[in-house]
């Protein structure tokens, strides 16, 4: 059934923003007029589309798209976002009178929004000459909210960031002490303002700690005369430059406040902020903590919004963090990192007390203005706000989130001034980089999300390089159709964190020896960046040809894209692995591949601990043979016919038939559940499951290419006898039975009244797997790689 059209652009746009935008949007960097709107508009959307032109700073595109669809439809029926996106795009292309008169009619039909009186002050304050009309749509906002208005601290200069009052706040005498740290680095042009209205706070028992990091400005002489003139003031100085959050945690450890906030040094904050949060924690002593809003915003109070449009100028503000002091002996300091750390150390807390610990104190109401500059950490490239989706800060995040939810309380704390990573993280979100890039033997590409197979085979070859001795990282590229915002499975994250291999990502510089991409589905689709892989080896393990079916029919990939795509993203021409004598064939006879190596990459299994029990014959034991096989339930998996599915699996037949994966396509072809079928949803009991069986069956659909059988050689390993269509001799040889459909019974038959038979067909099948998919194969398989002239480079 096709997805709803919102549906699926929605899915769409998660992926342009994960990666794959240059392949969805090849023609983002094409002017307006050359731009092919349609084709655009058909996959992600009116929003969605313009949203990403916006991005990258083309408003005339972005409005194109915008415009015919906001004039279609009366002015209270166009959704909020486009809304918000549409007036700012007009107020950026010189066309602010429009923008004004659209924001008039829109806002009233629309009860009061805060982002659409910032929207509309950004319009007037575009017009050039309605500032007293936009500090009063700012006004409003804070007003609503209780808050004092805003006032120009200088009547005659112009409205702008460092020109901003609001006078008449009642002060509060007294009280608990709140330790303020500011890191700074030069920051000579913003500090005073950022330290001016800490000092304007109406919660006046302050003491602000300025840490500076070895700036090379005037930053530590205007602090001086700042903390001359105010002895809440105290100036810090940091040996060497260590970046914000080992400052911070410098300013942690001589607070002597009983609560703790941080504030920036090129922020701005309302005088009320602190006390607002300061009282929401006085009245809920359950709280740990408390957060509020800002707003992003140019030095001329141009309301800027996140990076990324999605439909606020307003977002929630982790770096007004606010908490009690008992949280330091709790968790420690913050996670030392270039940037992101402050949402680590929110998310450490919730993890630690609770969710509903930490608490947004009035959503929606810009307490704090962040100047907006291009050159700071959220906005340039290597951490750009936009990884958060595709990158070093999604790594980032989902790494200290797998810490949290593994770790014990106790083992969740960062003692101050230590240095030591207690998960791990990108290259470039690192303080200390080593100057030269990272070695590994071998780095894996591939969906390590995926199920079945292709993930436990590629586990198999990860695990076996380690056992070698190999250096091993992870490079996880999910595949393009499958859901790009999920999770990389939590095993990994554990075993990332013991150190067993180390996982890459966008902005990480490394060499290897060898990069092996052990799917090679996921290579058909580009991605806008990958990580800096310096190898001269890159070979694909062929465990899935470019379609499914013999016909052609259902096509995974084109090697020829896959070659293109493999050289621009990493530099290399790769050399394409058989996994079966059959996949060998194939490859020759499909003019699309390349010549394929000579050397088959069967899959590889733990022999030392899949093999320690065997199945032996228990025709004396047992009145009827159990026949079985396990694989994902469909239509590839089982014969075309009800006549030759009910011939293979034993439909009508004395014997049992046990079936792990599902089989609900099965049962639709032949009508019904035969009566000697038990079919049970996938375990991670495989194993125990595959030595309840006699006989492992595996017919698959008649035209659908088997590369190998995963599942076949694990019965194989448990001593199971197989039993399979013929074309999978070239894979197994003389280790299994094989047999047309319509004899399966027959073979059945005799290997179960015939001891002598079924052992030497036993041993023949074990014999195969320690022979060819033991782990200690991988190393000599290796050492002939590495010798190989790979297609297409000159000996």
């Amino acid at each position: 059934m096709a997805k709803p059209a919102k549906q699926q652009s929605t899915r769409t746009d998660d992926k342009s923003w994960a990666g794959f935008t240059r392949y969805i949007l090849p023609f983002l960097d094409l002017p307006a007029d050359q731009f092919d709107r349609t084709r655009g508009l058909k996959r992600l959307g009116v929003f969605n589309l313009a949203r990403h032109y916006h991005f990258v700073r083309n408003y005339t595109a972005a409005l194109a798209v915008l415009e015919p669809a906001v004039k279609a439809q009366a002015v209270p029926d166009v959704p909020f976002s486009q809304a918000l996106l549409y007036a700012d795009c007009l107020s950026r292309l010189a066309r602010p009178d429009e923008a004004v008169a659209f924001l008039r009619r829109y806002r009233s039909h629309k009860k009061f929004n805060a982002s659409l009186a910032m929207a509309f002050s950004n319009a007037l304050l575009a017009l050039g000459d309605a500032e007293a009309d936009a500090l009063f749509a700012i006004n409003e906002v804070l007003t609503r909210a209780e808050l004092t208005p805003l006032q120009k601290q200088n009547p005659e200069a112009a409205l702008a960031l460092s020109n901003l009052a609001a006078p008449g706040a009642r002060k509060v005498e007294g009280g608990t002490k709140v330790s303020v740290i500011m890191p700074a680095y030069n920051a000579a042009s913003t500090i005073a303002l950022a330290i001016n209205s800490l000092q304007a706070q109406t919660w006046s028992n302050l003491e602000i700690l300025v840490v500076d990091d070895c700036s090379d400005d005037e930053t530590v002489a205007i602090v001086r005369d700042l903390a001359r003139a105010d002895w809440r003031v105290r100036l810090l100085e940091q040996p060497s430059n260590q970046g914000a959050y080992a400052a911070r945690n410098a300013g942690l450890a001589q607070a002597v406040g009983d609560f703790i906030t941080v504030h920036d040094a090129d922020d701005w904050s309302h005088p009320q902020k602190t006390e607002r949060q300061l009282r929401a924690m006085q009245e809920r002593p359950e709280l740990i903590a408390t957060i509020s809003d800002w707003a992003r915003v140019r030095e001329d109070m141009t309301f800027t919004g996140t990076f990324r449009a999605h439909g606020s100028l307003v977002s929630e503000n982790t770096s007004s963090l606010l908490f009690r002091r008992r949280a330091i002996d709790d968790i420690g300091g913050w996670h030392l990192a270039r940037t992101s750390a402050d949402s680590e150390y929110v998310m450490r807390l919730r993890a630690y007390y609770g969710k509903e610990a930490v608490a947004r104190i009035g959503k929606g109401v810009p307490v704090a203005f962040a100047l907006d500059q291009e050159t700071s950490l959220t906005r340039t490239s290597a951490t750009h706000a936009k990884t958060l989706f595709y990158g070093p800060r999604r790594e980032y995040r989902e790494s200290a989130s797998a810490w949290h939810a593994s770790a014990e309380p106790n083992d969740l704390k960062v003692p101050l001034g230590e240095n030591r990573q207690p998960f791990p993280i990108p290259q470039v979100m690192r303080v200390n980089r080593p100057e030269a890039p990272a070695h590994y033997d071998i780095v894996f590409i591939c969906d390590f999300n995926l199920g079945g197979g292709a993930y436990v085979s590629s586990m198999h070859y990860v695990n076996a390089a380690i056992r070698a001795g190999k250096k091993v990282a992870l490079f996880h590229y999910r595949r393009f159709d499958l859901d790009v915002k999920a999770r990389l499975r939590p095993e990994l994250r554990d075993q990332a964190r013991a150190g067993r291999f180390d996982l890459l990502t966008v902005g990480d510089n490394v060499t290897a020896e060898l990069v092996l991409a052990t799917y090679p589905v996921v290579l058909q689709h580009p991605l806008d960046a990958v990580p800096s892989i310096q190898s001269s080896r890159f070979a694909i393990l062929v465990n899935q040809m470019a379609a499914r079916l013999t016909t052609g029919e259902d096509p995974q990939y084109d090697p020829r894209t896959i070659i293109a795509n493999v050289e621009t993203l990493f530099g290399v021409i790769p050399q394409w692995l058989p996994i079966s004598g059959y996949v060998h064939k194939l490859i020759w006879e499909d003019v699309r591949y390349p010549l394929p190596s000579d050397n088959i990459w069967n899959p590889l299994l733990d022999v030392s601990d899949w093999c320690n029990q065997r199945v032996h014959w228990r025709g004396a034991e047992r009145e009827q043979p159990v026949l079985g096989r396990h694989s994902r339930d469909h239509y590839t998996k089982w014969p075309q016919t009800a006549e030759a599915l009910a011939a293979a699996y034993g439909v009508g037949k004395p014997c049992q038939v046990r079936l792990l994966g599902g089989a609900d396509h099965a049962v639709g072809v032949l009508g019904g559940l035969p009566d000697n079928w038990r079919v049970m949803p996938f375990t991670d009991d495989v194993r125990d499951f595959i030595a309840q069986l006699d006989f492992f069956i595996h017919y698959p659909h008649e035209e659908y290419i088997e590369e190998f059988g995963r599942a076949v050689l694990e019965a194989m390993g448990l001593g199971v006898v197989p039993i399979l269509p013929p074309v999978f001799k070239a894979t197994f040889g003389d280790a299994a039975i094989y047999a047309p459909a319509d004899q399966v019974w027959a073979q059945v038959e005799w290997l179960w009244h015939n001891r002598q038979a079924y052992t030497a067909a036993s041993d023949k099948a074990l014999a195969f797997v320690k022979q060819y998919a033991d782990y200690s194969v991988l190393p000599g398989r290796l050492e002939t790689l590495m010798k190989d002239v790979p297609y297409g480079v000159s000996a």
